[in-house]
């Protein structure tokens, strides 16, 4: 599937994704920028646009704001090419959060590169759960990326 160049939409700040926090919308971005390395994507300077992103179940307060399971997050590098379109899940308590793709398109030149197609945790990100975490997610966690 071919899909033209892209032009990176400013970041609108509303009121979904800012509830974030500076702080907290930073670490979940460096978090998802970085697994976006599991789906072929390795460029350092990307941008996310959340101006069509909306929260949809649950949600958790960690550092300055509350993170959700957004859907359509929008990935541009720094040309303003899109390399990555999908939404986020989350595992959070007080101490511990990591956010990563439950479904991700990512892209190169127009074409797709690699598609995440199957909800739950893949197998990168359970191996980075604290044991104790692991008994509550057992039932989302996918072995679609071993």
């Amino acid at each position: 599937m071919l899909l033209s160049k892209m032009i990176k939409i400013p970041d609108s700040h509303s009121l979904l994704h800012s509830s974030m926090g500076d702080k907290l919308k930073e670490v979940v971005e460096s978090q998802l920028a970085k697994d976006l390395g599991n789906y072929k994507v390795l460029k350092q300077s990307l941008s996310f646009d959340w101006s069509q992103s909306y929260g949809s179940g649950r949600n958790a307060t960690f550092m300055d704001g509350t993170i959700q399971n957004f859907s359509r997050i929008i990935v541009f590098d720094d040309g303003g090419n899109l390399v990555a379109d999908g939404c986020m899940d989350f595992i959070c308590n007080r101490i511990f959060c990591i956010a990563y793709w439950d479904l991700v398109t990512t892209w190169r030149d127009g074409h797709i590169l690699c598609e995440k197609k199957e909800q739950g945790i893949p197998f990168h990100i359970w191996k980075q759960l604290p044991a104790a975490m692991m008994a509550k997610y057992m039932p989302k966690k996918a072995d679609v990326l071993r």
